[in-house]
């Protein structure tokens, strides 16, 4: 049994490593401001290795909206896809979507897991993360709007009539739970314009989505 003295020190070397670790921990985490650098980081260490050069920077900048949301939506993605997609249109050609749903049986597991080991100190959690045919009928609707919106850009639909034009289309791209890319490459493809951004490395991006 120690003595009075031996467990003041054994007390107080206790605490002191209990204080070290604390101050290990609270320099470990991160801000809110550093979620986007941090997940870029962790996905050119990881997925970015395994997707095709086509795919990797439409990723990468996918990546970098999801975390400029996650605070505001708490890693709710039931709320946080729709805001990307309200942000991103007509900002992207059809392409960029067409990529995403490439890629995102292997996105979303990374997402998950990168998410919820951020170092923040005050942790998100991912919640309701879509499955792969979740995720391509929120595309096929960003798709058909887009359609919409384009090939009927001089003569506007009442509002009855764009529902019956917009429930045809979804039929017709939707095929055994599978959005029918060719046709939507048929469809926006004469009418493809080119989406200019005032940053450069945007642009070149942009340019070789458009030629995808």
């Amino acid at each position: 049994m120690p003595k009075q003295g031996q467990f003041a020190r054994q007390s107080r070397q206790s605490k002191l490593k209990a204080t070290k670790q604390k101050l290990k921990r609270q320099k470990q985490t991160i801000t809110d401001q550093q979620m986007s650098d941090f997940l870029v980081v962790r996905y050119a260490l990881t997925l970015r290795q395994r997707t095709t050069a086509n795919s990797q920077e439409t990723l990468q900048r996918f990546i970098q909206e999801i975390a400029d949301h996650l605070r505001q939506t708490q890693g709710d993605f039931e709320h946080l896809l729709p805001m990307i997609w309200q942000k991103v249109s007509g900002q992207v050609p059809w392409q960029f979507y067409w990529q995403l749903s490439l890629n995102w049986p292997q996105l979303a597991p990374f997402l998950h897991r990168e998410i919820n080991a951020l170092p923040l100190g005050q942790p998100i959690w991912v919640q309701n993360l879509p499955t792969l045919e979740d995720f391509d009928t929120q595309l096929l609707n960003e798709m058909v709007n887009q359609i919409i919106a384009t090939t009927t850009l001089n003569h506007p639909l009442k509002s009855e009539q764009r529902e019956q034009v917009k429930q045809r289309l979804t039929t017709t791209l939707w095929i055994d739970k599978q959005i029918q890319w060719e046709q939507i490459r048929q469809l926006l493809g004469p009418f493809q314009q080119t989406i200019t951004s005032n940053d450069s490395g945007s642009q070149v991006w942009l340019d070789h989505l458009a030629r995808l």
